[in-house]
């Protein structure tokens, strides 16, 4: 998206990694002191996961997958329910 490259299934992924590590870190993954900034670092895939709070490595692997840099090496959209995360739990859709 950053590229004008257009929207696709694979961006939607990204997104909802950027959504869960919002939702269970408190801050985006990308976060930068500029805006510039945080496009270099989204851009080269620069994050990491902060000591606190300390979220399950579960977690931790279910958004390294979704925040891969290369789109087509990254999770699909239909493969993240299917994700240990999630467990046995039913999720919709």
């Amino acid at each position: 998206v950053l590229k004008q490259e257009g929207h696709s299934k694979e961006s939607e992924a990204w997104s909802i990694g950027c959504i869960l590590y919002c939702m269970l870190v408190g801050k985006p993954p990308f976060e930068a002191d500029t805006l510039e900034k945080t496009y270099v670092k989204i851009a080269s895939g620069d994050y990491s996961f902060p000591l606190k709070p300390k979220i399950c490595i579960c977690a931790e692997d279910l958004i390294s997958k979704l925040l891969t840099l290369d789109a087509m090496a990254r999770m699909k959209v239909t493969a993240i329910k299917s994700h240990p995360y999630f467990g046995n739990r039913d999720i919709a859709g």
